[in-house]
């Protein structure tokens, strides 16, 4: 799913009520977002990714106006369609303080994890 990044670095999607997703989410807010490398050479597991999540909700009302500034500048040809009455800025607030990784010991990569608090000692 296309998506911007807030001033803060939370993603943020254009979403049309129409879509099974924004249904989804107005009925559940959490959710994930896979971001990866844009060109992995062909080898989608040799590729730098992180899975984010948290929960995906309607952009404060008083924070649309930036949120769309910041998403025409990244997906320009959204402008065809931002205004449409179905079409809306959804932010994630990702769930977690604390980014930590480890390398695996079989070599093939490293996993990353978000920790909900960062005190927590199995993180």
């Amino acid at each position: 799913m296309p998506y911007g990044l807030d001033d803060q670095g939370r993603p943020i999607f254009l979403v049309s009520t129409m879509a099974m997703h924004t249904q989804n989410l107005q009925a559940d807010p959490r959710a994930s977002l896979l971001v990866t490398q844009d060109d992995a050479g062909g080898d989608p597991l040799g590729a730098s990714r992180v899975t984010l999540v948290g929960n995906v909700l309607p952009t404060p009302p008083s924070e649309v106006a930036e949120a769309r500034k910041l998403y025409l500048a990244r997906y320009a040809n959204s402008k065809y369609w931002v205004d449409f009455e179905d079409f809306s800025f959804y932010r994630m607030d990702v769930g977690g303080r604390l980014l930590r990784g480890r390398l695996r010991g079989d070599g093939l990569g490293i996993c990353l994890r978000i920790c909900p608090q960062p005190t927590r000692p199995s993180c």
